[in-house]
């Protein structure tokens, strides 16, 4: 079974408890075994309204649930996210993404040969096929995780369809007003009974 992990893009003020300048990446437990194929949850939200979303990241692990089961639907919203891109770094074999209902996906590794035999990264990119949308997405996508440990960085492009766009891009510094999504790759086995192989 694939271990599986969220990285939510949250909003500080829904919680009530901060505003726009103090949003930063705050990692729960977003951590993957190296060397192992791992199924990776983005949650993505649209504050109530649309025309302000969210301006923090938060990473946690999923546990056994599969994403987006049974909490953290969203709510019907007249502005919605309409276009979600990944970028997945370097040392990641990018292999697959989760089509549903309402969203179509690709998952495209990086053009060109691996280097010093490093995967070349690449990006998953998310497509509404709906008219309509809710105040959160879950959107999942594979990877063979690298050999080597530390915090990786997944800066994500998010579309809305009002037109308003987001580059979670920064390095999660303090003038980072958009810090991007970080998994940390870990010494941890992967869960048991988990395959060394992808299908």
């Amino acid at each position: 079974m694939n271990r599986k992990i969220a990285v939510l893009l949250g909003i500080a003020l829904l919680a009530g408890w901060a505003g726009p300048a103090s949003a930063h990446v705050t990692a729960e437990d977003p951590s993957a075994p190296k060397d192992s194929e791992t199924e990776i949850t983005f949650s993505v939200p649209v504050e109530e309204g649309g025309h302000t979303h969210a301006k923090s990241v938060r990473a946690m692990h999923e546990g056994h649930d599969a994403p987006g089961t049974g909490e953290n639907q969203g709510q019907p919203s007249d502005v919605y996210n309409e276009e979600v891109t990944i970028s997945v770094p370097r040392q990641f074999e990018v292999l697959a993404c989760d089509k549903t209902a309402d969203w179509d996906c690709k998952a495209e590794p990086a053009k060109g040969s691996s280097h010093s035999g490093q995967a070349p990264g690449g990006t998953v990119t998310f497509t509404r096929l709906t008219k309509s949308g809710t105040t959160m997405d879950h959107l999942s996508f594979t990877v063979h995780t690298p050999s080597n440990r530390g915090t990786y960085r997944f800066p994500t492009n998010q579309k809305l369809s009002d037109g308003d766009e987001t580059d979670w891009n920064g390095d999660g510094g303090p003038s980072s007003e958009h810090p991007a999504p970080t998994v940390q790759v870990t010494d941890d086995a992967p869960d048991a009974g988990h395959e060394a192989g992808h299908k």
